[in-house]
């Protein structure tokens, strides 16, 4: 078992380890199917492809009907799939590339990637959106939190919290010691629209800002992203003292940290 294997199986314990999971990703090299050929298979599944190549990995179909690539950490978890499943001996064999070439390429036909598919470690499904971003690095490239002033949110009832945004929040948040407070709001050009994807601010109090911190936080939040919603992050130092006030005068925390 490798960094990735270990990085895939805490992301599927829980989101708030996307951050080390991107990173594995792109480092090294990643395996994947290939049609089986005679004159390859004593080959060592290297490759390299030219302009004009053909799509070289293989398309299978997920549960739901959509076409996906597998993609795997290592030759041992693709022997490991073809044992599992209802494949015939020589039908496939293990290519490998780079890992930054193996996402741009199937990012950019259109697919998705499973990495690990049929696997012990668990199965992770990756948007072509977030295969292009992986690899052209743009993933990684720091988001500015937005400075929304509180008077502009308008507050919401528990109930009615994007569950799955807020949980994978937490999830991350707690185990930081400089978030202080987390709040969710719905951002008000939204509030009387109902056909628009429903917009909403998360804003977390933190002793000091790590900008570190919440990039990570921003791309666990966005492994895999909530369906039907768009979210927006904020900032509030907690020496800003005004601000902390109306915030906890505004709204109650779904977060909140235990006194030091």
């Amino acid at each position: 078992m490798n960094a990735l294997d270990r990085a895939l199986m805490s992301v599927r314990r829980s989101l708030a380890g996307a951050p080390e999971l991107y990173r594995e990703l792109i480092k090294g090299e990643l395996c994947f199917l290939l049609p089986y050929h005679p004159e390859m298979a004593d080959g060592d599944g290297r490759m390299s492809l030219q302009n004009g190549s053909p799509f070289p990995f293989c398309v299978q179909t997920g549960p739901d009907g959509q076409e996906v690539v597998p993609i795997f950490s290592s030759d041992a978890r693709l022997e490991e799939c073809l044992r599992s499943g209802p494949y015939q001996l020589n039908q496939f064999l293990c290519g490998t590339m780079p890992a930054v070439q193996v996402l741009e390429i199937i990012g950019k036909c259109g697919f998705p990637a499973v990495l690990n598919r049929g696997c012990a470690t668990g199965e992770l499904t990756l948007p072509p959106e977030l295969l292009c971003d992986l690899a052209d690095g743009s993933i990684f490239q720091r988001a500015q939190p937005t400075k929304t002033k509180s008077t502009a949110l308008l507050t919401l009832n528990p109930a009615d919290y994007p569950t799955d945004l807020v949980q994978r929040a937490f999830e991350f948040i707690r185990k930081h010691r400089a978030f202080r407070a987390a709040w969710v709001f719905l951002l008000p050009d939204d509030a009387s629209t109902s056909t628009a994807p429903k917009k909403y601010q998360l804003v977390f109090l933190m002793s000091p800002t790590d900008e570190v911190i919440l990039h990570d936080l921003n791309l666990a939040l966005h492994l895999s992203p909530p369906k039907g919603i768009e979210f927006e992050l904020g900032v509030v130092e907690e020496t800003d003292s005004d601000q902390t006030a109306a915030l906890f005068a505004k709204a109650q925390p779904f977060y909140r940290a235990l006194a030091d």
